[in-house]
């Protein structure tokens, strides 16, 4: 998963990427205006401005974290999405009709997966970390939105039959909780003390039970967004659209109201976002 880029200093590997972004466009017969990277996590990025009227998203992924026929599955699945009046942003394809091309430059030789995107109107819901001063009656709004496009999805998701060369990660009991989790084994920490280990064991074996009772039936298990955090979700007058699907797989349903609502635990907007995110849900 670690990308040659991660051993350079962040000033020279952020030069780095935006250098692979000014490539990637070209594939795309893109001369823009202007190419602002907006973003920089687990991917760059960059609002790409080709005139008045044109404007969109292109992603250049982090090296190694997914393969092409990963992401060109996330794309079949944002597309299928979009055709079911899902909120999502639009698949740009190349002329030649590729939707992941792959960029290097003589820095950077190393190819680096990208895809472009439609651009998308609104401001996020709020920001992990820092505690939103909404109204109650405003986030319940908010968050009944949110949890409309949940329900949407899942009901999507539960008839949806993939392609055979779909191929997407299961945030499954062994791809949270084992010796294979998509994330690396939580037991392999070693800043764990002796009592950490103990009580966060007891609490994987509860979880581990919970997650076998609760069944893999399509009703509650299938394709998800699989991260609802407020950054992912803008808001546009009433609608709410869903960003990053890098992290979309197979996975409890009940995983994406955790993701949406985890980030207000402890605060008093909790009680809002929950109600307003299962009454939207429940539509």
């Amino acid at each position: 998963m670690s990308s040659p880029l991660d051993r350079l200093p962040e000033a020279e590997r952020l030069a780095a990427f935006d250098v692979l972004a000014a490539s990637a466009v070209e594939k795309w017969d893109l001369r823009p205006l202007s190419l602002e990277r907006v973003a920089y996590r687990e991917n760059a990025v960059y609002a790409v401005q080709v005139d008045a009227e044109r404007r969109f998203a292109l992603r250049v992924h982090r090296h190694g974290y997914h393969d092409r026929a990963a992401l060109e599955s996330e794309l079949m699945w944002m597309g299928a999405l979009a055709a079911a009046g899902v909120a999502t942003p639009r698949v740009i394809a190349t002329p030649g009709g590729e939707t992941v091309v792959e960029a290097s430059t003589q820095t950077v030789p190393v190819p680096h997966l990208c895809d472009l995107l439609s651009w998308v109107e609104g401001r996020q819901v709020g920001s992990v970390g820092k505690q939103s001063s909404a109204q109650p009656a405003s986030l319940f709004a908010t968050y009944r939105a949110v949890g409309h496009v949940g329900g949407q999805i899942h009901a999507h998701s539960a008839r949806w039959r993939p392609p055979a060369n779909f191929v997407r990660p299961h945030w499954d009991r062994e791809g949270c909780l084992g010796r294979g989790a998509l994330w690396g084994p939580w037991f392999d920490l070693e800043v764990l003390e002796g009592s950490e280990r103990s009580l966060l064991s007891a609490a994987a074996a509860v979880v581990d039970d919970t997650l076998q009772a609760h069944g893999r039936n399509p009703d509650v298990y299938g394709m998800l967004h699989g991260d609802f955090s407020p950054e992912n979700l803008l808001q546009h007058d009433t609608r709410v659209t869903v960003i990053d699907f890098d992290d979309s797989g197979y996975g409890w349903y009940l995983w994406e109201l955790a993701t949406a609502i985890f980030w207000y635990l402890g605060t008093p907007q909790y009680e809002p976002v929950l109600e307003g995110y299962v009454a939207g849900y429940r539509e």
